[in-house]
C-alpha cells in the first residue's frame, strides 16, 4: 500500500514538474515548489519497484544529480558555477516567473504583475487551483479592471483583512523611516545633527547601542535626535544559515549604516568575557557601502548582564575594524590584517531585548 502511494505521488509529482514547466501551473509558494521539484529524485526508487521499472532508472538519476553537484564543486571556477546555478535554478524555482505586484483581485484570484530571470514582465490573473498551486490565465478572460483594487508590492499584500492591515502597517512604517532616515541623513552630511552621545551602559533592555569609531560617536537610536522618531532598529536574535551552526547577533541601524556583533550561541549561562566578531556596513552617502570587519577572534565582547527570561542583553565591548579590498575578499589567500585601512573602535556598549530560539535562514 505505501509502495503503491509513493510510486503514484511520484507519477503526479512528475506531471506537476512538467506542467510548471510549460507554465500551466504555477506553485502557491517557493517552499511548495522546492518540495516538488525535489521528490522525482527522493521517490524514484519506489516508483521504480512498483512499476516494476529497472533500478537503472533511479540509479542513473541520482548518479547524475550528485555527479552534476561533484563536477560543479570541482570545477566551480572552470565553469562548474554554471552548473551550480542551473541546479540551483532548478531546485528554488528561479527561473520561473515570481509576482512582484498585486493589482486587483476578486475572491481568491489576484490580477498580478510578475517578472522573470531574464527581468520580463507580464501581467496575468492567478487562479487558484488547490491551496497548493495556482492556473495562470490571461487577463483578457476576465474584467480584471473592474475587481476590487490592490496596487501593492507582493511584500505588503496579505490575503485576509487582518494580516492585509498588518501588512500595510509596515508598509506605511517602511515609508515613514525610509523618510526620516533621508532627513537626518542629509543633516548628518551638512554636520547639523546634535552632538551625539553615547547611551548610558544600562542593563534593563532600554535598546541601545554604541561606541566611539575614532573621535566619532556612532550610536542607535541618534543621541540626541532632532525630531521624534520610531524607526531604531537595535535587536538581538539567533540565527542559523542552512547546514551552519548558530551565530547569536546583536545588530543596530544608525541612518543607513548598520553595525552587528556576532557571540556564539548558545549564549553563556553567565555573564562573563566571550570572544567575538564586529562587522560595519557603512554607507558612503549613495556611492555604495563600505563593509569594515574585525580579524578572527580578536574582539572580546564583555555580557554585564543576561536575563534569559525577561529576554535581555547587556555588555561592553572594543576592538579594531578592517576594510579589506575587494580582491583580497576574493583571494584565497589568508588575509594580511596589518596591512589594511583600520579603525578602533572604543568604550562600546550595548542594551537590547532579544528574541529567544533560533531564526532558520535559507540561503
Amino acid at each position: 500500500m505505501l509502495w503503491g502511494v509513493m510510486a503514484w505521488a511520484w507519477v503526479l509529482d512528475i506531471v506537476l514538474v512538467v506542467l510548471e514547466w510549460n507554465e500551466a501551473i504555477e506553485f502557491a509558494s517557493p517552499s511548495v515548489g522546492i518540495v516538488v521539484r525535489a521528490i522525482p529524485w527522493l521517490l524514484v526508487f519506489p516508483a521504480s519497484r512498483y512499476f516494476g521499472i529497472s533500478g537503472w532508472v533511479g540509479g542513473s538519476m541520482l548518479g547524475a544529480l550528485v555527479g552534476s553537484v561533484v563536477v560543479g564543486v570541482v570545477t566551480f571556477f572552470m565553469g562548474g558555477i554554471l552548473i551550480m546555478m542551473g541546479l540551483f535554478y532548478y531546485f528554488s524555482g528561479a527561473s520561473t516567473w515570481g509576482t512582484t505586484l498585486v493589482h486587483t483581485r476578486q475572491g481568491n484570484m489576484r490580477y498580478v504583475r510578475q517578472i522573470n530571470r531574464e527581468q520580463d514582465t507580464r501581467d496575468i490573473v492567478l487562479r487558484p487551483l488547490t491551496p497548493w498551486f495556482n492556473i495562470p490565465v490571461s487577463p483578457a478572460a476576465y474584467d480584471v479592471q473592474r475587481w476590487t483594487p490592490v496596487h501593492k508590492d507582493i511584500a505588503y499584500f496579505g490575503p485576509d483583512s487582518t494580516k492585509q492591515d498588518l501588512a500595510d502597517q509596515r508598509a506605511r512604517r517602511y515609508r515613514l523611516c525610509t523618510q526620516q532616515r533621508g532627513r537626518l541623513d542629509s543633516l548628518e552630511k551638512r554636520h547639523l545633527l546634535p552632538t551625539q552621545l553615547l547611551p548610558a551602559a544600562t542593563q534593563r533592555g532600554a535598546g541601545t547601542l554604541g561606541y566611539l569609531l575614532g573621535p566619532r560617536v556612532w550610536c542607535a537610536p541618534l543621541h540626541p535626535t532632532p525630531e521624534p522618531s520610531i524607526c531604531t532598529y537595535v535587536w538581538g536574535a539567533a540565527r542559523q544559515m542552512e547546514g551552519d551552526s548558530a551565530t547569536f547577533w546583536v545588530e543596530a541601524d544608525h541612518l543607513f549604516e548598520r553595525f552587528s556583533i556576532s557571540l556564539p550561541y548558545p549564549l553563556p549561562a553567565t555573564a562573563g568575557k566571550w570572544k567575538a566578531g564586529l562587522s560595519l556596513e557603512q554607507s558612503r552617502h549613495g556611492d555604495g557601502f563600505d563593509y569594515w570587519y574585525s580579524s578572527p577572534q580578536s574582539t572580546v565582547v564583555t555580557i554585564t548582564h543576561l536575563d534569559t527570561v525577561a529576554h535581555v542583553i547587556a555588555g561592553t565591548f572594543s576592538g579594531t575594524l578592517y576594510l579589506p579590498y575587494p580582491k583580497d575578499m576574493n583571494s584565497t589567500k589568508k588575509l594580511v590584517y596589518s596591512k589594511m585601512q583600520h579603525r578602533k573602535v572604543r568604550q562600546g556598549r550595548f542594551d537590547v531585548h532579544y528574541t529567544p530560539g533560533v531564526y532558520h535562514m535559507r540561503p
